[in-house]
């Protein structure tokens, strides 16, 4: 399954490795046949995600660094707002880049919108691009206002403009004013906590999906796992990129193999029913990381 990049196709389904640590598990996905796996410097796991990528060379799962994508996001809060340039933000992207151990990553996010000067940090990022560090700029966790601005800066002074989006989005959390923003101005919207299954984030009111009698319903009908459904649900309602993550092989697999199937309008339909305004990341640290 594929979707659309500047006219370019790419994996529709991406490692979240956010949490993960393990070479190991990084590997596991890799060999299940994740070919985009998504990380960050505040994941603190790039190195990580390189040695994973290393030992699929070497056992021939892949010919090379060229069979995979690799996104990583940059962490603008680190720098002090009144002294920050954009040699800084070029020089953290060469540190990720170093991480990975290649001559480029091929995505890099600006992690969270902060009050810092986004045309300072564009600047850095469109330099890396243009020294080849990184192949695309992207956003994540920013709302029309901030993409307008973004764009506006963009298109004037480089004829460029972003690529994607990263948003939360799940069975219990839609912001249609994002995604229908991001839809027409041809923005790929790639969704993170698309399970939305941390426990230490899980809010008590928001079921678990394997534990939900109307999914259970579903999934028994269809023969899949309740990952898969939900899963299938996003992928097939929205057109969009998705995120799944597990440190269990069964279910890095299961995540994976959401092809051969599609859910009938009845079950969409009874999805879409689900409250769509409890956000278990976005609407409680927007604010606190935007004002860091």
């Amino acid at each position: 399954m594929k979707v659309i990049l500047n006219k370019n196709k790419i994996p529709a389904i991406w490692f979240w490795t956010w949490h993960i640590d393990s070479e190991d598990i990084i590997f596991e996905a890799i060999q299940a046949g994740y070919r985009h796996i998504d990380t960050a410097q505040m994941y603190k796991n790039e190195e990580t995600v390189w040695n994973a990528i290393n030992t699929a060379i070497s056992k021939g799962i892949l010919s090379s660094y060229e069979d995979i994508f690799v996104t990583s996001k940059l962490w603008v809060s680190k720098f002090d707002k009144w002294t920050m340039k954009s040699n800084d933000i070029l020089n953290s992207i060469y540190t990720s880049r170093e991480r990975i151990n290649q001559d480029y990553i091929d995505l890099m996010l600006i992690h969270w919108p902060t009050y810092h000067d986004i045309k300072i940090v564009l600047d850095g990022m469109i330099d890396a691009k243009v020294r080849g560090i990184i192949k695309h700029i992207w956003v994540s966790n920013f709302n029309i206002q901030q993409l307008e601005e973004a764009n506006s800066y963009l298109q004037k002074e480089y004829n460029e403009q972003i690529s994607c989006n990263q948003i939360e989005l799940n069975l219990y959390y839609e912001n249609n004013d994002i995604i229908s923003y991001c839809h027409k101005n041809n923005i790929l919207i790639s969704a993170y906590s698309p399970l939305c299954s941390r426990a230490e984030y899980h809010l008590s009111e928001m079921p678990y999906i394997w534990k939900d009698p109307k999914i259970i319903e579903i999934w028994k009908k269809y023969g899949k796992s309740p990952h898969q459904i939900v899963l299938k649900y996003l992928s097939q309602k929205w057109n969009i990129a998705i995120l799944p993550s597990s440190k269990t092989k069964k279910y890095i697999i299961d995540n994976l193999n959401i092809n051969d199937f599609s859910l009938n309008k009845e079950d969409i339909e009874i999805l879409n029913a689900y409250p769509k305004n409890m956000s278990v990341i976005y609407e409680k640290y927007k604010d606190l990381i935007y004002k860091s």
